[in-house]
């Protein structure tokens, strides 16, 4: 079972006029959008180019199937199609015979590869003049095995599984998958993302949901530059935002030059956030607000029973769970550096050349603090 969830976007000015062109006697006309239609023989082509987040689409597809359901009458249409992959996304041209038509209204828009299976989310836009005059709202979905309940998680099986997850979650501007279960099934490197983050292989985004590791790790590789907006807010996920869970997960980190708010898990954590049995080994590395789990924190944070295995550097405010933390209430518990059935600690470092360091947390700024049963052997 899949759970849809709809994102509003700006009414687009569908009142523009549409630009026609001549091409000899064939019909060929394209709108304010780019959006095209076209004569090809006993077919009229309409042409529209979709984001890759919208629809993934393998590369080696070249045929779709298409349904347009009505918002006017219900009504059903069914349409082959091409799919060209550009740099811009997928250009898809549903083939329109002679005997048929998309009159003007609202559809909701399906796609289908050849064997059936569905793509993506479902669409909602406006067709006028048989031509897409844009996205009215997009369904997210999230296509996982299981319900995203807590007695039936999302099953995340696969790198793979994860990019799905992060393509849902950057269509998901305003949840943020909140209240949404997932399940990790496998250990995995976190998928490389370069084309959208300029060389830096990993970018995340916001996640409010509940996230059970089970025992699963990820291995987490970011390589900034300390330049710009993309090297901020650097983890597993860009920020844990309220009602937000993590749980039972370890991350082996390779990241290096951020240049403010980075950990492991996540850059920032806001409202209620909770984090159990979360383990971090490798190196993290970076500039001000560096921290072995989140780089900054304000709200109500919960931290229990994690593990620290690496070694944190940075310039400014460098903490072993938290780098900077405001306006916030942070309960931290069961946190050591030893493995289990050891007796010497693993290794943990936590290093600022320029300024403040912290075992736990380098600046707590009116804060209140609640630390229980915590054994680190560190070097600051």
């Amino acid at each position: 079972m899949m759970k849809t969830y709809k994102l509003y976007f700006s009414a687009l000015m569908l009142a523009l006029l549409t630009m026609l062109y001549s091409c000899d006697d064939d019909l060929y006309q394209v709108n304010h959008i780019g959006s095209e239609l076209a004569e090809n023989g006993d077919w009229r082509l309409s042409s529209f180019v979709l984001d890759d987040d919208i629809w993934e689409i393998p590369d080696n597809v070249k045929y779709l199937d298409i349904k347009l359901i009505s918002h006017s009458d219900n009504s059903e249409l069914q349409f082959e199609a091409d799919c060209e992959h550009t740099d811009d996304g997928h250009k898809i041209t549903i083939k329109i015979p002679e005997d048929s038509g998309i009159p003007d209204s609202d559809y909701d828009i399906l796609g289908f590869l050849k064997n059936g299976q569905q793509l993506g989310h479902c669409i909602t836009a406006t067709f006028r003049d048989e031509m897409f005059h844009g996205i009215v709202s997009v369904a997210v979905s999230y296509p996982f095995t299981g319900q995203g309940t807590s007695a039936s998680p999302y099953l995340i099986t696969s790198a793979d599984n994860f990019l799905s997850l992060l393509a849902s979650l950057k269509l998901d501007s305003k949840s943020h998958a909140a209240g949404i279960y997932f399940k990790q099934t496998a250990d995995f490197d976190a998928p490389a993302v370069s084309d959208a983050v300029q060389n830096r292989y990993y970018r995340g985004q916001a996640f409010a949901g509940h996230y059970d590791g089970n025992g699963k790790k990820i291995k987490l590789t970011f390589n900034g530059d300390s330049s710009s907006e993309l090297d901020d807010y650097v983890g597993l996920f860009t920020q844990l935002l309220n009602g937000a869970s993590v749980s039972n997960l370890t991350l082996d980190a390779n990241l290096d030059e951020i240049r403010s708010k980075g950990g492991a898990l996540a850059g920032y954590a806001s409202g209620t956030v909770t984090v159990t049995n979360v383990n971090v080994m490798g190196n993290i590395n970076g500039g001000s607000e560096i921290g072995g789990l989140i780089g900054s924190a304000k709200g109500k944070l919960t931290v229990n029973g994690c593990k620290l295995y690496c070694s944190i550097k940075g310039a400014d405010y460098v903490g072993g769970i938290v780098g900077h933390a405001q306006n916030a209430t942070l309960s931290i518990s069961g946190v050591s550096n030893i493995k289990p059935n050891a007796t010497e600690p693993e290794t943990f470092k936590v290093i600022a050349h320029e300024g403040r360091a912290g075992g736990i947390v380098a600046m707590a700024e009116k804060c209140t603090l609640t630390l229980k049963d915590i054994t680190l052997k560190y070097g600051v």
